[in-house]
């Protein structure tokens, strides 16, 4: 299921300028990634409407969990809610490890990805 069907199916109001993307990847605060700032900005110009930010999943938010908490935090501070396809965000203590668990998973892939690319490039330079 896809982030638009999802919130056709919770009732919820997609506004025309209402998708963002994020090119980047691999850069670590959000305050950096256009994608997530434009979401920002653009609650902060509708401070009369009431906002959830949909995503597939939670590391798309960032790749660390201090990164999530923080984007986190400045959603909460403008009443935005964070729901998402994949997982839950239910602030309980078997939703937050699972959270944290993901995170860790995410962390290790990035991490895997940048092993097997840097193994790669020395492998092209000793040929």
């Amino acid at each position: 299921i896809d982030c638009r069907k999802f919130a056709r199916a919770r009732g919820y109001i997609l506004e025309k300028d209402s998708e963002y993307s994020e090119t980047y990847t691999g850069i670590g605060k959000w305050e950096y990634r256009p994608g997530l700032a434009e979401i920002l900005q653009h609650v902060d110009k509708h401070p009369e409407r009431v906002f959830v930010l949909i995503v597939n999943d939670i590391s798309r938010i960032g790749r660390e969990y201090e990164q999530y908490e923080s984007y986190k935090a400045a959603l909460a501070s403008r009443g935005v809610s964070i729901e998402s396809v994949k997982a839950s965000f239910d602030d309980n203590p078997e939703e937050t490890l699972k959270r944290e668990l993901r995170y860790s998973m995410a962390r290790y892939e990035q991490n895997m990805r940048h092993n097997r690319a840097v193994e790669a490039i020395r492998q092209k330079a000793g040929k």
